[in-house]
């Protein structure tokens, strides 16, 4: 019996626990997970219920596409298309990318906030010579 539990305790040394990471953020490169951590920070604006929980949307999104999203912002400024178009282009990209609950829940104005954000982090993260091309966003987070 002594022997089984060392057998375990071992193991428990042995074997990496991560509780708090999603197994397939950690497989893209530091700037890939910086760019996921800074999405799901600045797209924690929805509270909900008594108590005013968040409402994290982020996570019904598939984490492949969110990069994806990333690699195409920046190949669009890449090749010179306007804040404008590429808004657009994340705009209806994040449309097929989220549930059809989560979309009326945010809204029109709601998915063109995400659009914003998610192109501010991709900048940022990613491909931060355009950062001069993005608007001044006044978009505040809700305090706790």
């Amino acid at each position: 019996m002594l022997k089984f539990f060392g057998v375990v305790l071992g193991a428990a040394f042995v074997l990496p626990f991560h509780p708090l990471v999603k197994a397939d953020d950690t497989q893209y490169p530091i700037p890939f997970q910086n760019y996921l951590s800074q999405l799901a920070r600045e797209s924690d604006w929805i509270r909900e219920g008594s108590g005013n929980k968040h409402y994290h949307f982020i996570s019904s999104a598939p984490t492949g596409r969110l990069i994806a999203l990333s690699n195409t912002t920046c190949r669009d400024f890449r090749l010179g298309r306007t804040y404008q178009i590429i808004k657009a282009g994340v705009i209806a990209s994040s449309n097929s990318m989220f549930p059809a609950d989560v979309i009326a829940k945010l809204g029109t104005e709601g998915v063109g906030r995400f659009a914003d954000v998610a192109i501010k982090s991709a900048v940022n993260n990613n491909c931060s010579q355009f950062s001069s091309s993005l608007p001044q966003l006044n978009y505040v987070l809700p305090q706790e």
